[in-house]
């Protein structure tokens, strides 16, 4: 029987924007739940669940008698229970919440409910990312709501410099830009993998104990030959039954790709001896094929054949 396949890594994402951003909120739910859940390389490793409250899918409940916020914290996922927080902004930093409801330790209000998701997610072991769309916004100076559009671009600006500076001025945290959203998913996505393969490398740090009970097989105790007469098989066409093995190591394309080539190749090299000593041991033809990926290049070795006994069983290990 196969060894059962990992459980996926299952990772909670909050989004945290104002409402300026819609585009790249969509295009974060898309690459979440579209894309990198199926990505050759993540594919039944990761599942994701996006807390987003405008999700069109899953939209949070928002009672006449709660405030906005207190409707997300209610019936959604704070932002501090998340593995990731990903903060956008462009043009505005969002509505100021109510004091009576919201104020920091000092006693000063949140700005908007953008700030304070970003605060709740420090408070957890959240990995927080934030991205700035640096394209000017487009304001007329006809709009009646000029000036009020003005202060919110200055608030971004305040928001980011406090979140990335300390008040000494070294560097505290990173604010990454980007120009588009098309853009900012291309990034996005280079990220979230960076992060995703440190967290399944970390559950992978035990993918070398394969070796171990590789080589508790013992060739020894493999069963005698059966079948066997000890003669050549006669000229011309004969029917005969042949028991044929197909085995392999589960999961090994994905350990190359997480792994170096020579470790990969140590636990290569002790499954097919293994394997090698009980197929002979019972008097069979073994036939190994072996292919190694690193970065995109393939070096195939040429299929070993070694034919032994006839009349017994045939063993192909599929790499």
């Amino acid at each position: 029987m196969s060894p059962a396949m990992p459980t996926p890594q299952h990772l909670r994402v909050f989004l945290a924007s104002p409402s300026d951003v819609a585009d790249e909120r969509a295009l974060v739910r898309h690459l979440l739940k579209d894309e990198l859940p199926y990505d050759p390389l993540l594919r039944g490793r990761v599942t994701f669940d996006v807390v987003s409250w405008d999700d069109p899918t899953t939209p949070i409940a928002l009672p006449a008698r709660l405030r906005p916020q207190e409707a997300i914290i209610r019936f959604g996922t704070r932002p501090s229970e998340c593995d990731v927080v990903i903060v956008l902004l462009w043009s505005r930093l969002g509505t100021h919440l109510d004091l009576t409801k919201f104020q920091k330790a000092n006693g000063e209000p949140y700005l908007s409910g953008t700030e304070w998701e970003y605060e709740d997610a420090c408070k957890g072991r959240s990995e927080i990312l934030i991205y700035r769309r640096t394209e000017e916004p487009k304001v007329s100076m006809k709009d009646p709501a000029r000036v009020e559009k003005f202060r919110q671009y200055e608030l971004v600006e305040q928001f980011c410099e406090r979140v990335s500076k300390n008040p000494d001025g070294s560097f505290r945290s990173n604010v990454t830009e980007y120009t588009t959203p098309t853009g900012f998913k291309e990034r996005l996505a280079t990220d979230l993998k960076h992060l995703l393969r440190e967290r399944l490398g970390r559950s992978d740090a035990g993918s070398m104990a394969i070796v171990e009970p590789i080589a508790r097989l013992d060739p020894e105790a493999a069963p005698g030959p059966t079948g066997f007469t000890g003669q050549e098989p006669s000229p011309g066409s004969e029917r005969r039954h042949l028991t044929v093995l197909v085995c392999g190591l589960v999961d090994f394309t994905g350990l190359l790709e997480r792994m170096d080539p020579e470790d990969a190749g140590a636990i290569m090299h002790a499954f097919i001896q293994r394997c090698v000593a009980v197929i002979t041991g019972c008097g069979g033809l073994r036939k190994i094929g072996r292919r190694l990926t690193t970065n995109g290049k393939s070096r195939i070795k040429k299929a070993e054949m070694q034919k032994t006994r006839s009349d017994a069983t045939l063993g192909n290990l599929a790499m």
